[in-house]
């Protein structure tokens, strides 16, 4: 079982992966693409330490700097739901395939 789930490629969760494997913890991204809308973006203005990058670019960037961890990325899917069962929550795949996470005990 995994410490954390991240469902989503998009700057929000490439952040909270660079977080979590600077916290070792042992997790997975399940996401369609990396870079989610940003990548379709032709123009990124004011985003962190960017006055101004191409959506592409910025992308790379993104790559680039998930490269330097080692984690399971599930590239290509994407959750279908997550269900809560006592203080354990399950991100399922859309093929119906469970992907359990260790319990949490502030859900139970």
């Amino acid at each position: 079982m995994k410490d954390l789930i991240i469902i989503g490629g998009g700057p929000a969760g490439i952040t909270a992966a660079v977080y979590a494997a600077r916290k070792r913890l042992d997790f997975s991204v399940i996401t369609k693409d990396i870079g989610g809308q940003a990548a379709w973006s032709g123009k990124i203005e004011n985003y962190t330490g960017y006055q101004f990058i191409a959506g592409p670019d910025l992308v790379k960037k993104f790559s680039d700097h998930l490269s330097q961890y080692s984690f399971d990325l599930r590239e290509g899917t994407e959750a279908a739901r997550v269900e809560k069962k006592m203080a354990v929550l399950k991100s399922l795949l859309p093929t119906g395939k469970p992907y359990p996470q260790k319990p949490d005990r502030r859900l139970g």
